[in-house]
This record gives structure tokens, sequence and C-alpha cells, in this order.
């Protein structure tokens, strides 16, 4: 009897050894599924956030791009005003010599009146 009883208690043994050992396999079976499903979830996350950060980087570069044509644009304009400017201050500047000679004829021209008139005074007094 105690035969049977030690054979009883080997395929016992036995028999949990067995179904531990399938349910151990199950469960990292189950588990590497697990953590192939998280890794693919990460994965994608990653992608998917390079993907927006991708977009967001060609967006500001799309606007870095407008912003340096306008700015070349602008560059160009104000090198055209300076150009415009230095042209008008030239001509003012020659306005200025114009109006100062004009004044100093019209100067010389009430001094010869001037002398015209006394010597027409002089010579009408003596008439």
């Amino acid at each position: 009897m105690e035969y049977i009883s030690i054979i009883i208690a080997g395929v016992g043994v036995a028999v949990s050894m067995y179904y531990s050992n399938k349910n151990l396999k199950t469960s990292i079976v189950e588990q590497e599924r697990q953590r192939q499903a998280d890794m693919f979830e990460r994965q994608e996350l990653a992608i998917s956030k390079a993907e927006k950060e991708t977009e967001r980087h060609t967006q500001i570069m799309e606007r870095l791009g407008v912003l340096m044509e306008r700015t070349e644009t602008n560059n160009h304009a104000i090198s055209e005003l300076k150009t415009e400017v230095k042209k008008l201050s030239e001509t003012q500047v020659a306005n200025v010599r114009d109006v100062k000679t004009a004044f100093n004829r019209i100067e010389k021209i009430e001094n010869q009146l001037g002398a015209l008139h006394r010597e027409h005074r002089e010579r009408c007094g003596k008439c």
C-alpha cells in the first residue's frame, strides 16, 4: 500500500509539474505578446510624434522662407529709398544754391534799380 500512495504522489507531482510548465509557457507567450504589442504601440506613437514634428518644422521652414523673401524685398525697398533720399538731398542742396544765387541777383538788381532811381531823381531835380 505504501507503494501505491508513493506512486499516486509521484504521478500527482508529475501531473502538477506538467500543468505548471504548460501554464508557465502560456504565461511567457502571453507576456511576450503583450510586450510586442506595447512596443508596437510605442513605435506607432513615436512615428506619429515624428510626423507631427516634421510637419511643424516644415511649416516653420516655409514661414522662415517667406520672412526671408520679405526681408530681401524690404532691404531692396530701403536701398531704393536711401537712393531717393540722397537724390532729394542733392537736389535740395542744388536748390538752396540756386535760391542764394537768385537772392544775390535780386539784390544786385535792387541795388542797380536804386542807383538808377537816385540818378533819375538827380536828373529830374535839375530839370
